[in-house]
């Protein structure tokens, strides 16, 4: 048996290319904040996009020799080659790109100079990359571009693949176009009665995908999870075994919390509980996190948002843990 809910209204109150707010209601009572978080990690987490992967200076054995002719060290370069945001316009991207960039001094070296294929776009062409000192400076370099979701770091990349061949310069990739996901939950009123939820929704991406794509986007990778759900009712728990295939996850390497750029006030009240390590804080649920001293719905978002920025989450509340 079901019960029939109320019919739900979306708006569109800003679209810009890098900004989208959006309007859900009405919604029943709670369904707010249900929409809301797990729309935001899905967003911060699983929405594909293309960077940077590897690089190949002509000249260069690794990131650390000098570039000759140009005013910045290799890792500087490398820092602003990173922030170049690439949009892939292809229904069926492949899965690895070769760009090209070329410059000759005296001068500026933006983004504009990369040489990209005819489906790949660079959206900041403005960016600085490099300044070359003299006419007789040159800037060659072979550009990895490819596919992916979430997080993923250089050293990952080398486990799994091996070492790359002599002078190529391996990246860590941010391929999430979404930088930043906030929601609201406010009362609405529907007929005479005022408790219902309205559900604003805001979405920054970094200007390769309108922030109304990432939103369907993620409501797609969601509906998807859910329908494996749906037979249950008809099929039983018995030897009807249903396998929710989860987005694929980041495997990073355990680091000190001071590295990863929480706030102070975030990094002092997880200390005040001995939880100093990524490895430390994966192993903690929402409900434990909010015991701590200080630490609050703020603290709680921000460590959420970071972890959901490289594909990683806290554990299920439900998840029966030993004791230490």
């Amino acid at each position: 048996m079901t019960t029939s809910l109320v019919e739900t209204q979306v708006r569109t109150l800003v679209s810009e290319q890098d900004y989208g707010k959006f309007e859900i209601e009405p919604l029943e009572r709670g369904y707010g904040v249900t929409l809301g978080n797990a729309l935001r990690r899905v967003l911060l987490s699983s929405i594909p996009g293309a960077a940077i992967t590897s690089v190949r200076i002509e000249g260069v054995l690794s990131e650390f020799e000098p570039i000759p002719g140009v005013k910045e060290d290799t890792i500087h370069f490398l820092l602003n080659l990173k922030n170049v945001v690439i949009r892939i316009d292809s229904e069926h991207p492949r899965e690895r790109y070769s760009l090209r960039l070329q410059a000759q001094g005296p001068g500026r070296v933006v983004a504009a100079d990369i040489q990209a294929p005819m489906d790949v776009e660079i959206m900041n062409p403005e960016l600085y990359l490099a300044t070359l000192s003299d006419a007789s400076a040159r800037l060659n370099v072979d550009i990895t571009v490819e596919v992916g979701r979430g997080y993923v770091a250089a050293l990952k990349r080398e486990r799994e693949r091996g070492r790359g061949s002599v002078g190529e310069i391996r990246m860590n990739a941010l391929f999430n176009p979404v930088t930043k996901v906030n929601f609201l939950v406010e009362p609405t009123l529907v007929g005479e009665r005022t408790d219902y939820d309205r559900l604003i929704l805001e979405v920054w991406t970094n200007g390769s995908v309108a922030p109304a794509e990432v939103v369907s986007q993620a409501a797609t990778i969601l509906t998807k999870q859910f329908e494996q759900l749906t037979t249950l009712g008809s099929e039983g728990l018995g030897d009807h075994a249903v396998v929710v295939p989860a987005p694929p996850g980041v495997n990073v390497p355990d680091r000190p919390l001071e590295e990863m750029g929480f706030s102070t006030r975030v990094l002092n009240a997880l200390r005040s509980a001995r939880i100093t390590t990524l490895y430390r804080l994966l192993s903690k649920t929402e409900q434990e996190l909010r015991s701590i001293r200080n630490f609050g719905d703020n603290a709680l978002r921000e460590v959420e948002e970071k972890l959901a920025s490289m594909g990683l989450s806290l554990q299920k509340s439900s998840r029966r843990r030993s004791q230490s």
